[in-house]
């Protein structure tokens, strides 16, 4: 899942390597994603959705995508947290090595286990145990090209969601690295927190 001067291979399985790409998977789909990000600001850093009940149909349950999502998972999964990341030219960056770690959530409650808390783009987001992070799985959509363990316009890339992954500045041409990163889990949360979601 990193920028790198190295090819990653394309023979990753998902069950052995934590990661697999799936060339032109969301070619299908790919022009209502377009649709749906037109009045989006570009060159964000990473833009939460939610809210959005277009993105809850493409990529929910009964979706092509949710329903590859589940037979990798083999159970039922829903879409829980969305982010949409545009790197251009002039507004670009790099990330280092890390593990997505936070969830997002529709309040605050305190929760034996859960914390600490934070607030990112006015959304309440907190750590789970563990074991939750590790139940999840997520999905990066090419919405155009990467020079990422690479990905063309239309693939995906699904990964559990504990893995190590980093992402180098884009390579600086006009047309940008634009990617959708959508958080799946299959499990609910104990009362009264809620999965905030993307519909």
């Amino acid at each position: 899942m990193t920028n790198t001067t190295q090819r990653c291979p394309v023979s990753l399985d998902l069950d052995r390597d934590g990661a697999c790409r799936v060339t032109g998977f969301a070619e299908t789909i790919l022009p209502a994603l377009i649709s749906e990000f037109a009045a989006y600001p570009v060159g964000q850093a990473g833009v939460r959705l939610s809210g959005v009940p277009g993105l809850q149909i493409l990529l929910g349950a009964g979706s092509v995508m949710g329903g590859e999502v589940e037979a990798r998972a083999g159970r039922p999964m829903q879409p829980v947290r969305a982010v949409l990341f545009d790197k251009r030219a002039d507004r670009n960056w790099a990330l280092g090595w890390h593990q997505d770690r936070t969830i997002a959530e529709r309040a605050r409650h305190d929760v034996p286990g859960y914390g600490p808390w934070s607030i990112k783009q006015g959304i309440w987001h907190v750590e789970p145990p563990f074991a939750l992070i590790g139940a999840m799985m997520t999905v990066r959509m090419a919405q155009s090209r990467q020079a990422i363990c690479l990905a063309e316009v239309g693939d995906v890339w699904f990964y559990r969601t504990p893995i190590l992954h980093a992402s180098d500045p884009s390579d600086g041409r006009a047309t940008g690295r634009r990617v959708l990163q959508v958080d799946y889990c299959g499990q609910g949360l104990p009362a009264p927190l809620e999965w905030l979601g993307i519909g």
